[in-house]
């Protein structure tokens, strides 16, 4: 559809042409299908309205909007085209290639990789799977490193960090008489004066627990297991 008739058929839908261009349009609808499809929705459209009253500058707006659909059905149009046209030369393309070998003699189009060629990929996949190991094992050794800061943080605000079975350090609490216990969820937290850090530190040693501070602690968090 050209693009000079698109404006032009709601007005000859009206009556608005002058007699000149009215028959210039009939002669291009008498030529073209797609006008005379669009021209034909434009008189359903106009008969479902009926008698109702067309604000002012409405049907302007209208042509303008129908102006445009038409438009962009054609663009939608030549872009099919453009791309089944691309494919077609690329198909042909891709026939030609496969069959080049054949017409010169030369060896079939499916041949076996290069020696090179395959040790080259095999190469490049150990390199990748090197690089991948390697990041692997720093983020581990990273993430091992957060932990240690933690553990070191909290054993310098806190005195000493444990972790324990949950029932020997409940026996703990019952045998030495710890009054200063508090829990929650699995951590049990101890303060402890000079004498009871003592007394606390020599039943760990009998039971194979090792502290990480010096001297006796004040304070003891205990990881429940």
């Amino acid at each position: 559809m050209k693009d000079e008739f698109l404006e032009q058929l709601n007005a000859y839908a009206d009556g608005e042409l002058s007699e000149k261009d009215r028959q210039r349009v009939e002669e291009h609808l008498a030529a073209c299908p797609e006008c005379r499809a669009a021209y034909e929705e434009i008189l359903e459209l106009k008969a479902l309205m009926g008698e109702a009253k067309t604000p002012q500058g409405l049907s302007a707006r209208w042509r303008q909007a129908a102006a445009r659909s038409q438009e962009r059905k054609a663009r939608g149009r030549r872009m099919v085209r453009t791309v089944a046209s691309l494919a077609a030369v690329a198909c042909v393309g891709i026939l030609c290639f496969r069959a080049m070998p054949w017409w010169s003699g030369d060896q079939p189009t499916d041949q076996p990789a290069s020696p090179a060629l395959e040790a080259r990929e095999e190469t490049e996949g150990d390199s990748t799977d090197a690089v991948s190991r390697a990041a692997e094992q720093e983020s581990m050794l990273q993430d091992s490193a957060e932990e240690k800061n933690a553990l070191s943080a909290l054993q310098k605000q806190d005195g000493a960090v444990l972790a324990m079975e949950e029932d020997d350090a409940m026996d703990m609490v019952a045998d030495l008489g710890l009054k200063k216990a508090t829990r929650e969820d699995n951590v049990l937290s101890l303060s402890l004066s000079q004498e009871e850090g003592q007394r606390v530190l020599a039943w760990l040693n009998d039971r194979g627990y090792h502290l990480g501070c010096q001297g006796p602690p004040l304070h003891l968090t205990i990881t429940l297991q």
